[in-house]
């Protein structure tokens, strides 16, 4: 019986092996089709980009009042007016449908990969605590697609999330009036 648990044990190293070898270039392939798809959409961004103008003419307003709440740079944009909410959810969820809907029409994107929704909250002093869980409370208007805890993982916008998020956007500008 010993010789078969021998056998048995190296076949179970063996496999062990294979599978981390399998692993590591699944992730390889993953990692390399993330950065071929990321060069491919910023051409296409490049080629598409949206403008302040389409955001300042669907929220009924000014380019020059729209920069009262935004600071805008050729590729970047930040929320500059304080987000009115009490608690770390509905701040979050307020925060994340203004970043997606301003993203949508600056560089026509209705997504956002996790780690750069995260960086803006951080940006705006708002913890990532619970995000997730915060969100998926929302998925009327952001939805998780991808797998979690990869590069690929994106909220993405809805339909009834840019209107909302049109929404806030009016009501910051009309409190900076």
């Amino acid at each position: 019986m010993t010789q078969e648990n021998e056998k048995l044990e190296h076949l179970l190293k063996i496999t062990s092996e294979l599978s981390r070898r399998f692993k590591v270039i699944e992730d390889f392939i993953l990692k390399s089709t993330i950065e071929q798809k990321a060069v491919e959409m910023s051409i296409v961004n490049k080629e598409s980009t949206g403008s302040i103008s389409k955001l300042a003419e669907a929220l009924n307003t000014t380019d020059e009042q729209l920069k009262l709440i935004l600071d805008l740079d050729a590729n970047d944009f930040r929320i500059i007016k304080n987000i009115e909410a009490a608690k770390l959810p509905e701040k979050q969820y307020i925060m994340t449908i203004c970043i997606l809907t301003i993203s949508n029409y600056l560089f026509k994107r209705d997504y956002l990969p996790t780690k750069d929704l995260i960086s803006q909250l951080e940006n705006h002093g708002i913890d990532k605590s619970n995000l997730n869980r915060t969100l998926k409370a929302f998925t009327e208007h952001v939805v998780a697609k991808g797998k979690k805890g990869s590069s690929d993982y994106v909220y993405k916008i809805t339909t009834p999330g840019l209107i909302k998020g049109k929404e806030i956007l009016k009501q910051m500008l009309k409190s900076t009036n």
